[in-house]
């Protein structure tokens, strides 16, 4: 063998000890961060008020978040992952700056606002040495473009300089529901427009194969996290994932399990779990659809997907609004938390979560966490932190814990109980005035009679009855998650059950309505007793719209009609 095939073998060698496996990552728990909103640098000299709205850089860095690892660690996980560390356009142009990195201009650079090189290999290097890993997120099917949108040279974007190099300016509609205008046209508008780089384009396509390979081993980056793969095509997707050669996650905008794990079915290894996310939120938030239209969404997911073990589950992100917005109850945010946690996939947590920040979506929900003190007391902290480590002595309990489904054991409009191995989870949406006396009953699995469960949360006890049942009291609507008590170790972190005043907060909130004629027949398997046009809801609300029955937009027709008339009337008095 010669010394360059040595040589290769060695590189190759090397090039996988940094690729973890599909069931190491279903291990990890990802804290997700806003670079520049999560930490600041101690020594910085000049701090600007950082009010989300106005969306400019405030100011952290790689080397705070570096610096405050220990609050994450703390909190139980061992995976973080932060923005995008390219390079961006700069300037305001009236729609804010790109502190969020979404906005790239040349993947060759970093972004000079969040460090310098050595700062980001710093912290990679801080988070492996705990054992800890490394999530980047990319956005390589777009590059941005300050208006005046044409014409435009690209001279300044890297690699793809020349608008040979991008499909022509069109502009996507969601209203088409056409892949091809998907994915061929532009995203944006003519103040910011992100110009769609031509993914079927043999030069791009190798360009990029070449550079992500090369990005993960210069960086030791553990994962990807894909950025807008609804954009582009699942052959594209599937040779980045090949060429990367470490775990990818793909951000597939859609309330469709269908359509999400079709890409799961291209090479991805996952997808964040959009099609869950919508129904988890209603089910937590009380608005109608509640617990029967999760578990149908459960369904329809297992049905479709390849590995439903391994998707990204959350309930709040950097685009959504955050589970505790429209929701000032603990104990139904609590729910959707250990919900989070212990049903199937990988739990992702957006920070601020464990502060209970209630903000709405972008740009709102992107606050500087340095303002709310990073408080480790607090029962959501504390809940989340008790999540993190018991799942790790589950894991260690049992090895095959991460892969098994979880049982639903039973479900009503208000609650859901769902086993998972050894681990039973009873959550619903009674809030904290749940009623007196209020008792959840159900038969668990593979438990004999007189097996004795401690609820982690509350660290109270219950016994396997003669028929094999379990009485579960609900107090405050706190959620519960069982163990045998035989295996529970009594080092795992307590939660802070103290309850909290409520926060009353008033929500800025704009609406486009429009009518959705409601399906006529209900889709096979879909729950009784819901009004189709609640269904016509749902499915708007995954298509990103609120739409609302035709009473609503009557009553609403009539609102606006009346402001009309009052409007005018006071201008002629006036």
């Amino acid at each position: 063998m010669s010394f360059f095939s040595h040589c290769l073998i060695i590189l190759l060698l090397v090039s996988i000890a940094f690729a973890h496996s599909l069931d190491e990552w279903r291990t990890r728990s990802v804290y997700q961060i806003v670079t520049d909103r999560f930490a600041l640098d101690d020594d910085m000299k000049e701090r600007i008020i950082c009010d989300p709205i106005r969306s400019i850089y405030c100011g952290g860095t790689w080397n705070a978040t570096k610096k405050h690892l220990d609050y994450i660690q703390e909190l139980g996980f061992d995976a973080v992952w932060i923005s995008p560390v390219f390079a961006n356009i700069d300037g305001n142009d009236n729609i804010g700056e790109a502190y969020h990195g979404y906005w790239t201009k040349n993947i060759y650079q970093l972004n000079a606002h969040f460090g310098t090189e050595e700062d980001l290999l710093s912290l990679i290097d801080e988070l492996h040495r705990r054992d800890m890993w490394i999530m980047m997120d990319i956005a390589i099917n777009s590059m941005a473009v300050a208006g005046p949108i044409t014409p435009h040279s690209f001279k300044e974007h890297v690699p793809f300089n020349n608008p040979s190099y991008y499909h022509p300016l069109c502009w996507v509609d969601y209203e088409l529901l056409d892949i091809k205008n998907l994915q061929d046209c532009w995203l944006g508008d003519e103040r910011i427009a992100l110009a769609d780089v031509d993914t079927e384009n043999p030069v791009v396509v190798e360009k990029l194969e070449r550079w992500i390979k090369d990005f993960v081993e210069e960086f030791h980056v553990d994962a990807l996290r894909l950025d807008a793969v609804k954009h582009a095509p699942n052959e594209f997707w599937k040779k980045i994932a090949a060429s990367a050669g470490v775990f990818t996650i793909g951000e597939y905008f859609t309330g469709s399990p269908k359509e999400a794990c079709e890409y799961q079915k291209s090479g991805m290894d996952s997808f964040l779990n959009f099609p869950l996310y919508w129904p988890i939120s209603w089910a937590f938030n009380r608005t109608g659809m509640e617990f029967d239209a999760l578990k149908y969404a459960i369904d329809q997911e297992r049905g479709n997907c390849s590995d439903v073990t391994v998707l990204g589950t959350f309930i709040s992100n950097h685009d959504l609004p955050r589970i505790a917005h429209n929701n000032t109850d603990q104990a139904r945010v609590m729910g959707a938390i250990t919900f989070n946690f212990m049903f199937d996939g990988i739990p992702f947590v957006y920070y601020g979560t464990e502060q209970n920040l209630h903000s709405y979506h972008d740009p709102f929900n992107r606050e500087p966490l340095w303002e709310y003190g990073y408080d480790t007391k607090n029962p959501y902290y504390s809940l989340i932190r008790t999540m993190n480590n018991f799942r790790k002595q589950v894991i260690k309990d049992d090895s095959e814990y991460v892969k098994r489904i979880s049982h639903i054991l039973k479900t009503k409009r208000k609650y859901m109980v769902f086993q998972k191995g050894d681990v039973i989870t009873v959550t619903g949406n009674w809030g904290v005035h749940s009623p007196e006396g209020l008792t959840i009953q159900f038969m668990p699995d593979n438990f004999r009679q007189g097996t004795e469960l401690i609820d982690i949360i509350s660290r109270e006890k219950f016994k396997v009855n003669a028929r094999n049942t379990l009485l579960v009291p609900i107090k405050n609507g706190f959620p519960r998650v069982l163990y045998p008590a035989n295996k529970f170790k009594e080092s795992l972190p307590q939660v802070n059950c103290t309850l909290l005043p409520e926060v009353k907060f008033v929500p800025s909130v704009t609406v486009t309505t429009h009518y959705v004629k409601p399906p006529t027949t209900m889709p096979e398997g879909y729950p009784k007793g819901h009004h189709p046009s609640i269904y016509a809801i749902a499915v708007e609300r995954s298509g990103q719209s609120f739409s609302l029955p035709p009473a609503q937009i009557l009553i609403q027709f009539v609102l606006i009609l009346f402001l009309a008339q009052l409007v005018a009337f006071v201008t002629l008095v006036l």
